[in-house]
């Protein structure tokens, strides 16, 4: 949950990125002292679609292609895209994980 808001929390910053990505320049961020914190050369996006829900709730029509449609839309704007589909708690953890690692 802490990385699902992570991501909502920079989401008015994707549309920066994405520029700063297709321009073929980096976005550095400056931290209170004026060095740099992170240097930002790419956009990229992770997209969880969960629709094969257990313990009694019913699988969620439709995800499936709105998960499509979304890595659509991100590929179209520049972004570096990955998608985690219907996995298990310790898979979607894991791979949370390793796409913060990237």
């Amino acid at each position: 949950m802490g990385a699902v808001l992570a991501a909502l929390a920079l989401g008015p910053f994707w549309a920066l990125l994405a520029q700063s990505a297709d321009q073929g320049r980096g976005l550095e961020v400056l931290g209170s002292d004026g060095k740099p914190l992170t240097n930002f050369t790419g956009s990229h996006a992770l997209v969880i679609g969960e629709s094969a829900y257990t313990n009694g709730w019913a699988r969620l029509p439709g995800v499936r292609e709105d998960t499509q449609a979304i890595r659509q839309l991100f590929t179209e704007q520049g972004f570096f895209v990955e998608t985690l589909e219907n996995l298990s708690s310790r898979d979607l953890k894991a791979g949370i994980a390793a796409f913060f690692d990237q």
